[in-house]
């Protein structure tokens, strides 16, 4: 956090940059997506017939696997008993990944966005300092879905390899990966849109009877301006695909700015 500090404040000529980005309540992690995923039929299935799931976005996921979830779970009670560790290694890599485990669940923790996302102590976050900067707190969860799956199959693998048995227990850990790989993987349509304009004949260029040489910006009609978190007019219909095609094809600058974190003069320039 210290290094993020000095990092943030000593190397940026931008000294009007907004401390409170917008996204920090919007963009953290979601218990439903860690442990749930409607990209995989037997959750689908749930959410049908016994219990509606709340809705995530991308940013609020990082679906652990049920390979994992079930593991887990089985851990979880396991260590419960005082005869039991936790987690119990063999290899040499124990207290590596051990520690790794804690840790990404101190990250998942921050992810969650706590205690910050508890209703009524969303005031708390004023307090944070530097760490309001942190606007989609929900990417650090992506290191406990790596972390705890290497972990559950490596403790799988020690666990079973001298039962008789391991086959029947990894080869369907194997195969239920691969399966909710594959669904993951085709749950979403990829195709892109057409677009006129980048085809031939309809370029902007082609367009009679201008002369894009006489002009000096494109002015869009709505104006739009993201990215600052101070000034926000969302960009209507198509005239954001439009203007940004017309600007590279034309190489005249656009007016109007979807930008990445902006400063205040740099938004009104």
């Amino acid at each position: 956090l210290l290094f993020f500090i000095w990092w943030l404040f000593s190397k940026d000529p931008i000294e009007d940059r907004t401390s409170e980005p917008w996204g920090y309540f919007n963009f953290h992690a979601l218990w439903e997506g860690i442990v749930f995923s409607l990209d995989q039929p037997w959750f689908q299935w749930i959410d049908r017939q016994v219990v509606k799931f709340r809705p995530t976005y991308i940013e609020n996921r990082a679906y652990i696997g049920l390979v994992s979830l079930l593991v887990g779970i089985f851990l979880f009670f396991r260590g419960l008993s005082p005869k039991k560790r936790w987690l119990e290694f063999e290899t040499p890599q124990g207290p590596f990944l051990r520690s790794a485990f804690w840790a990404s669940s101190v990250l998942l923790v921050f992810a969650l966005g706590l205690p910050f996302t508890i209703n009524g102590l969303e005031f708390l976050l004023d307090y944070a300092g530097p760490i309001r900067q942190f606007r989609s707190v929900g990417r650090f969860a992506w290191i406990f879905y790596y972390v705890v799956n290497i972990v559950v199959f490596t403790w799988l693998y020690e666990q079973l390899q001298d039962k008789s048995w391991r086959y029947y227990v990894w080869i369907p850990a194997i195969l239920l990966l691969f399966a909710e790989a594959y669904y993951s993987a085709t749950s979403y349509d990829l195709r892109l849109d057409t677009t006129q304009e980048l085809h031939a004949g309809k370029n902007f260029k082609d367009l009679p009877g201008i002369n894009y040489e006489d002009f000096q910006a494109i002015l869009t009609v709505p104006y739009y301006n993201i990215g600052s978190d101070q000034f926000w007019w969302e960009p209507e219909g198509f005239i954001l695909q439009q203007s940004l095609t017309m600007s590279i094809q034309t190489g005249l600058p656009v007016t109007s700015a979807m930008l990445t974190r902006s400063s205040r003069s740099q938004t009104l320039k």
